[in-house]
């Protein structure tokens, strides 16, 4: 839109100029990305796609910040993947890099099965005013301002961006942040009621998605909670396995079911 090419003008200028405001503020990671994936997932929905987001357990939750400018960068990737792929996913994925006691590097990376970008055209991505090729701009629209700004928003947040790509085999675009961490004493009161997880240990439980991206993040989620997993990518395997377990004298006790998968759906 117009509104979108102005504001990545100005960002542009301020930023060439050196006077682009960069907050420090305490903000909630998880609350931050809740809300940004409610925008972000109606976006990839409208175009037949899956919209995944997964924060790693070890990843801290409270920190001190810019979620303004981190919301920019994500929105600004997450909108390119949409854009160029017709069909498959959108992964966000947030991993901690390293940590100390007052500070956390955080790496997030958006992946897509979108059209690629070839070798040759990957060094010049993160000039000002460039895309892959002019067919790109033709077809797609854009200011060529959007991965330029990103880059260096992550630089003046203590981190890096790159990108990992093949053509027509889809892109990763990864960009690291530092983060102070907020003091114990500064974390408000949580309302999420606290699990014993440890209490749950060896509890059996099936996953139903027929994504397999959205399978492999439950198993790493679950796993790390020492539960006993196991997965079906259709509605009619978990019936299969769900019996099987009931025969066997095993049966499982948790069942994570997609609400909408083909043939037979989680409803």
């Amino acid at each position: 839109s117009l509104l979108t090419v102005i504001n990545d003008i100005l960002d542009y200028s301020k930023i060439e100029a050196g006077k682009l405001d960069v907050e420090i503020i305490d903000f909630d990671l998880r609350t931050t990305l809740d809300s940004l994936n409610d925008v972000l997932a109606i976006r990839a929905q409208q175009k037949g796609l899956e919209y995944i987001c997964m924060v790693d357990p070890e990843v801290p939750t409270f920190l001190r910040g810019d979620p303004g400018r981190l919301r920019q960068v994500i929105t600004n990737l997450v909108g390119n993947a949409v854009k160029f792929t017709s069909k498959g996913e959108i992964a966000v994925r947030v991993t901690l890099d390293e940590e100390d006691d007052d500070h956390a590097t955080i790496h997030f990376a958006i992946s897509d099965t979108g059209i690629g970008i070839s070798a040759d055209r990957i060094d010049t991505l993160f000039e000002a005013f460039t895309q892959a090729d002019a067919s790109v701009t033709r077809k797609f629209g854009g200011t060529g301002l959007g991965l330029s700004i990103s880059k260096r928003l992550c630089e003046i947040m203590g981190g890096r961006m790159g990108v990992k790509s093949k053509a027509g085999k889809g892109s990763t675009f990864w960009f690291t942040a530092i983060f102070e961490k907020q003091a114990k004493s500064a974390q408000p009161a949580s309302d999420v009621v606290e699990i014993d997880v440890a209490s749950l240990e060896g509890t059996r439980i099936l996953a139903v998605d027929d994504n397999a991206t959205n399978r492999l993040l439950l198993e790493k989620q679950l796993r790390s909670w020492n539960f006993r997993h196991d997965e079906a990518q259709s509605g009619k395997a978990a019936l299969a396995k769900l019996r099987k377990a009931v025969k066997e004298k095993d049966p499982f006790v948790i069942v994570i079911l997609d609400m909408q998968m083909p043939g037979m759906d989680g409803e």
